[in-house]
């Protein structure tokens, strides 16, 4: 991690350690307070992913179980 970009944006940002008191911008890596951030986005992810899941099989289900599903009938942008 390079530290020196902050000598390099001092002069455009006076208030730099306005900044930095939040834990924003501070060190190079996430900071201590990410943490829940990420574990919420993780959670959201895998129940998206989940979801998602599910209704395929929901979908894959009810076109076996229903064979007027099975075709995919006339289109009309096709068909002209």
């Amino acid at each position: 991690c390079v530290n020196d970009w902050k000598s390099r944006f001092k002069q455009a940002a006076p208030s730099w350690s306005a900044l930095t008191a939040g834990g924003i911008g501070t060190g190079c890596g996430l900071s201590a307070s990410s943490g829940g951030v990420s574990t919420a986005l993780a959670s959201v992810l895998i129940f998206t992913i989940v979801v998602d899941i599910l209704g395929n099989v929901l979908v894959i289900l009810s076109v076996y179980r229903n064979k007027k599903l099975r075709n995919a009938g006339e289109n009309p942008t096709l068909s002209s």
